[in-house]
């Protein structure tokens, strides 16, 4: 056997299904071995199918193929291309097809849809994504491609990326730090462009002034073995209005008759735009090796939704541009396996500028803004290293995977300036007044991550699949003390981390699977979680301040799944169940205690979470189909007094369900509907207790109404969200009198028309 290896049931391992509704037959390809790393990572990408041409498929044809057809795939599991039902992992494969069959448009949207995970905006704008019960930005890695998405500085990543380029996006829930290191701590999402022959093209447009245009194509140089790709798209949004009752400024203006007491403050600004655009060249000789360079570009310049904390700031502008890189050679080991080398370097680089005080606000008596206050926060962030890996097959019945890597992560520029002080407005922005950024010390702005990792997928009977796995990672930290209650830093330190995983798959007879999961995983405390400090004035409260000694946060996770297929009549069944625990150990929070600087901490006493997911799905033919998934959890903070101590600011329930008609020959209708609780303020202090908020449930349901490829080459699509216009809403930092009390409300009906073109 050279270069695969059959797990048990192998039938269940195939390749993406391709465009026309037919399914190849199922293969599992290893594609080399990308290693693991505490910075930027690459699994390895399973076939990707070329467009098929031709005249469309007889219907009757294409039902009977989509029966008991290929399964998703991914490859985060174990960094071999996997069907989501024999990964010892519990994962979910999002393809292309899905995606545009329910006319999901954007990441976020598409990761609403998977079991366990709830997306949310903050009122800056940012897309929020909670995984299993926490909303933590640093706490779920995101690839773009294999390549680390996250900023080192703050762990954020740029999630709002369009749907058009995107060939499927893969999920792992759990820990993931066996492979990939910090931040795999609550799950992996890698998102996987498309690397397609041809030409595509699509552009839409709708409401609140949104248009988008996409261009991608790629070339195969005859027997060479060269391959060339590259995509552009581009989209703009002048975003939704909707207002805002009253924010921390609303009071100052009405004294100075700048406002009226009846108005709003404002309305919320949505408005944007984004870049992305990427390449590749590819060379694949006779004999197996593979040579790769690509790089990708992306580029969002819009609006605060609301603003930086808690008023609204109308002339916030936040500038935001990523540049991934990556060059790697995979070397064929005869029969046995292959060899891996990577180098990966990425760059994101941020302005900030918020208004946190209107025009004309009066700072004290007598000095009033004319141009209000501004804000702004600048930075660099960098990460460059490397990467080796070994995938080996022993006696067809075991893959071992070994790997050591290496990366820096830098902070070469930072700078946060204001143009006020505690009584005065100044003419231009500057650095404040005796004030320096704990981001210039090298303890906090720079440091070294390394791992190594070793994996063995163990082939037990014909029927059993045990995957055991180690990974070792050292994480530079600042070295600390206290003294009189200061942190005092006193150079740096390599604080180590062990991270196994183990996982069980049994699959004792056609279309059934059980799976029991052990992981653990870390995740470091990020560059901003260790020295974010700023001046302390009236406009700074409520946010929060970093802790050089912050020590890493550990999870371990247990989980078991359970999976059948079966036949009724002649359609096809697929039933996924699972349940998890997750004890936090040292998770790193911010809890507000006075309503002024909040400091972060290790919560010793740790968070507790457990809860179940399940999903359905009904398939007719590859045209006809219906799924729900549910997903219920309970997180409990054990440092909280009784009676406190649930975490309830995301849903503690959700419901997905989506279904797919053919309308005649050359029509298909698509409903989605989307279910959550309701949501509530953590009270984990006397103060959060006093600061009470309460999110209704909420219900949304969309439509979308789709062409089949029209002249083997074009298809149109009319999508409506939202279609009720349901009052969505997410919640604000500080709902106190004065503040700004209330809700961040979301938006409401939208349609948008898309057109697609593929040569």
């Amino acid at each position: 056997m050279t270069g695969t290896y059959q797990p048990p049931q192998a039938a269940s391992v195939s390749e993406p299904p391709v465009d026309d509704g037919t399914r190849p037959e199922p293969v599992l390809t290893t594609g080399g071995t990308a290693l693991a790393t505490s910075g930027p990572t690459a699994p390895p990408e399973p076939p990707r199918p070329s467009p098929v041409a031709g005249p469309a498929r007889d219907e009757a044809a294409a039902d009977e193929l989509a029966l008991f057809g290929a399964e998703d795939v991914v490859t985060l599991a174990t960094r071999q291309a996997q069907s989501v039902s024999v990964a010892p992992a519990i994962a979910t494969g999002v393809p292309e097809d899905q995606m545009r069959a329910l006319g999901l448009r954007t990441l976020p949207e598409v990761l609403k849809m998977v079991p366990g995970f709830e997306t949310s905006r903050d009122v800056q704008g940012f897309h929020r994504v909670s995984a299993r019960g926490m909303r933590d930005d640093s706490a779920l890695l995101i690839l773009y491609d294999g390549h680390r998405l996250n900023s080192p500085y703050d762990a954020k990543a740029l999630l709002n990326l369009p749907t058009e380029n995107i060939e499927r996006v893969e999920v792992v829930r759990g820990p993931g730090s066996a492979l990939y290191g910090t931040g795999a701590f609550l799950g992996v999402v890698n998102v996987v462009s498309k690397r397609r022959e041809g030409l595509e093209a699509a552009a839409s447009g709708g409401s609140f002034g949104s248009a988008a245009a996409h261009l991608s194509g790629g070339l195969r140089l005859g027997e060479s073995g060269w391959f060339l790709y590259g995509d552009a798209g581009y989209t703009r949004t002048d975003g939704y209005r909707k207002p805002i009752v009253s924010d921390s400024a609303s009071a100052k203006m009405e004294a100075a008759g700048l406002k009226d007491e009846e108005a709003s403050a404002g309305l919320t600004n949505d408005s944007g735009q984004q870049v992305n655009a990427g390449f590749e060249i590819r060379r694949s000789p006779a004999g197996g090796a593979q040579t790769k360079l690509s790089a990708r570009f992306l580029h969002e310049d819009r609006a605060a939704l609301v603003g930086l904390f808690d008023v609204l700031g109308r002339e916030s502008n936040l500038l935001w541009s990523v540049i991934l890189a990556d060059l790697s050679h995979e070397q064929p080991l005869g029969k046995s396996g292959a060899l891996t080398a990577r180098a990966f370097f990425d760059q994101q680089m941020v302005d900030r500028l918020f208004q946190v005080a209107p025009r004309g606000y009066q700072l004290v008596d007598g000095v009033s803004a004319p141009v209000g206050l501004f804000e702004r926060t600048r930075f660099t962030a960098r990460t460059y290293g490397g990467e080796l890996g070994l995938d080996l097959s022993i006696a067809q019945s075991h893959r071992l995977s070994l790997g050591l890597s290496g990366a820096v992560q830098d902070l070469p520029k930072y700078s946060y300036q204001v143009n006020w002080e505690q009584e005065e407005v100044l003419a231009e922005l500057r650095d404040p007044t005796g004030f320096t950024a704990r981001q210039s010390l090298k303890e906090l702005n720079r440091r070294l991550v390394a791992g190594a990792f070793i994996q063995d997928v163990w082939r037990v009977h014909e029927t059993l699949s045990l995957t055991l796995g180690l990974r070792a990672d050292v994480t530079q930290l600042p070295k600390t003390s206290e003294s009189g209650g200061e942190v005092l830093i006193e150079g740096t330190r390599m604080v180590p981390s062990l991270n196994p995983r183990l996982g069980l798959v049994w699959s004792p007879g056609e279309g059934w699977n059980f799976k029991l999961l052990y992981g653990r995983a870390f995740r470091a405390p990020t560059m901003q979680e260790l020295a974010e400090r700023i001046p302390t004035t009236d406009l700074s409260q409520g946010r929060f301040e970093g802790n050089p000694g912050l020590q890493p946060a550990t999870i371990d996770t247990v989980e078991a799944g359970v999976e059948t297929a079966t036949a009724v009549g002649e359609n096809k069944v697929r039933l996924r169940a699972n349940g998890f625990f997750n004890n936090f150990s040292d998770p790193i929070m911010a809890i507000d205690t006075s309503g002024n600087i909040i400091p972060l901490s290790n919560r010793k006493l740790g968070v507790l979470v457990w809860g179940a997911e399940a999903e359905v799905r009904f398939e007719v033919s590859s045209r006809a189909y219906t799924f729900i998934n549910y997903s219920w959890f309970r997180a409990i903070d054990l440092a909280t007094p009784k009676g406190f101590e649930y975490l309830v600011n995301v849903p503690q329930y959700r419901f997905n369900w989506a279904a797919q008609l053919p309308l005649g020959r050359h029509f298909d209708l698509a409903v989605l509907a989307q279910l959550g609780a309701e949501r509530r303020n953590n009270a984990l202090s006397q103060l959060e207790t006093m600061r009470y908020y309460r999110i209704p449930a909420y219900a949304l349901v969309g439509a979308q109404l789709r062409t089949e490829q029209l002249a083997d080459h074009f298809d149109f699509a009319l999508t409506v969200q939202n279609l009720f216009q349901y009052q969505l809403y997410d919640d604000v930092p500080r709902p106190d009198e004065g503040r700004m009390p209330g809700l961040l409300p979301r938006e409401g009906l939208g349609a948008y028309l898309t057109a697609r073109m593929r040569y």
